[in-house]
């Protein structure tokens, strides 16, 4: 899955998405600091799912609907490191067409619901 993690998802999340066969973007490398606006845009472009800690990402796609098609998981799980990858991985796995998909992903559930209709990129 080609994917591209937010600067504030841990490098030890990026490392086992990428040994599990996953194509993983990281902010951290090449783009830190950019502005949530500017991170929906990268990946609308490279037409990549986004992995976020970040809450804001919501706002963005149900209220300031910045994203086009490309899907969103929030990673809101918490607890140990291994806890929090079964959950992402749960999560990834799950679903096999992010396009026009916003998941929240806990620990006890994957909650993915669809962007509201009339969104631009």
């Amino acid at each position: 899955m080609r994917l591209l993690a937010d600067e504030n998802i841990p490098g030890a999340f990026v490392r086992w998405l990428r040994e599990r066969g996953h194509d993983v973007n990281w902010m951290v490398e090449g783009a830190v600091g950019t502005r949530d606006p500017e991170v929906a845009s990268m990946a609308e472009t490279r037409d990549r799912v986004l992995i976020t800690l970040d809450k804001d990402f919501g706002d963005l796609v149900f209220r300031e609907r910045l994203f086009g098609r490309s899907g969103v998981v929030l990673l809101r799980a918490r607890g140990r490191s291994e806890t929090r990858f079964a959950a992402l991985l749960a999560a990834l796995e799950g679903q096999d067409d992010w396009t026009d998909r916003f998941a929240t992903v806990e620990n006890a559930r994957v909650r993915v619901r669809r962007r509201p209709p009339g969104q631009t990129a």
